[in-house]
């Protein structure tokens, strides 16, 4: 096999009735310098056999099995044996079209250190595109905005691909399982220069009630990965720019609300949503984070600007002041109401995130 232009790294777990159809369009792929690096992340189910399969009858399918260590870990691993000279993440119970990394390579050409297409959701019964919009060539001259307009508003891994030399050089890696892609993108954001968009769209991400964000366990947000990663692995960095600071305060917000707005949380009882805010509340460090979102006028800006909605304005506002002051009924009815309004308008499919 030449040597590849691309490595696509496909964290797998417990998806047998997805994994074929990804695999399919990975290796229908018109780029012919590409790998496929699958980690079977200790699947239970027949997804690691069916890898397998596939990988004795195409040599661009790398296969690894692992014991399950959670997405990051898998993603971490995969890092490691990609040999391309970009880098694609792919989920593995998505996929994506046949052009999807000849399109992405094409609009890079080596000018840019990422390159974004668009993608669409696919829930039950319907369908929601998300082109990326901009120019094929965007010179980043204002970190914020860029974040704001393409990691903020996308901050998945999978409808872009990276120079695999730039992770290298800054030892850049996974960690948590929520909120990691985009920790991910926040960390190499300070090193961009260029990006290129390909406004086609090209990667087709699919809902499923058993995925963990859909889960709605609250350990998860609790135990490390989300306060973890974004109090301590980024707001409290000294080294960050003064211009990131308050885009890491929001981007908080941005994964914490999703997460507890998930449309999960309309299924459980007010007091459940009551009692796990209420612990949120005494963290200090979430307090501290709070008040310097507050003070920072950040947000403001960006209504300002039109890079955010009113309405996401003065949740987010709301939210902040409550959580500040501890006021637990009042954060977790806001909370609520937000959740059940998101999911009434979206019966076809009662695992919809808010966004």
């Amino acid at each position: 096999m030449d040597a590849p232009k691309v490595s696509v790294i496909v964290p797998v777990y417990n998806c047998e009735d997805y994994i074929a159809r990804c695999i399919q369009s990975l290796l229908a792929q018109t780029l012919r310098e590409i790998e496929i690096i699958a980690i079977d992340d200790g699947s239970t189910d027949k997804s690691g056999a069916i890898l397998d399969r596939y990988a004795e009858k195409d040599q661009r399918l790398r296969v690894f099995h692992q014991k399950n260590g959670g997405v990051s870990a898998a993603r971490n691993k995969g890092l490691q044996y990609a040999q391309g000279t970009y880098i694609g993440f792919v989920d593995g119970d998505d996929y994506v079209e046949p052009d999807m990394y000849q399109e992405l390579l094409a609009a890079v050409d080596h000018r840019a250190e990422v390159a974004i297409c668009g993608y669409d959701l696919q829930f039950v019964g319907h369908r929601e595109t998300r082109p990326c919009q901009g120019a094929p060539l965007i010179r980043i001259t204002s970190p914020s905005d860029f974040y704001m307009q393409y990691f903020w508003k996308s901050p998945n891994l999978w409808d872009k691909i990276y120079c695999r030399q730039m992770i290298e050089q800054r030892r850049v890696s996974f960690s948590g399982d929520v909120g990691e892609d985009l920790l991910f993108n926040l960390e190499l954001l300070p090193h961009l220069k260029t990006a290129a968009i390909v406004q086609k769209v090209l990667y087709h991400y699919v809902q499923r009630k058993n995925s963990i964000i859909h889960r709605g366990n609250w350990k998860i947000l609790r135990q490390g990965d989300l306060f973890e990663n974004y109090l301590v692995k980024f707001c409290g960095k000294a080294s960050m720019e003064e211009e990131q600071s308050p885009l890491l305060y929001i981007s908080f917000f941005s994964v914490l609300t999703g997460y507890l707005c998930s449309a999960k949380t309309a299924s459980r009882p007010f007091g459940s949503l009551k009692h796990h805010i209420y612990k949120l509340t005494w963290d200090t460090q979430l307090c501290a984070i709070c008040e310097k979102a507050m003070q920072s006028g950040e947000l403001y800006k960006l209504r300002k600007k039109c890079l955010i909605t009113p309405a996401f304005y003065q949740i987010e506002k709301w939210l902040c002041f409550l959580l500040k002051h501890r006021m637990v009924r009042a954060s977790s009815a806001v909370i609520w109401m937000i959740s059940r309004l998101y999911v009434k308008s979206h019966l076809e499919d009662e695992t919809i995130l808010f966004a």
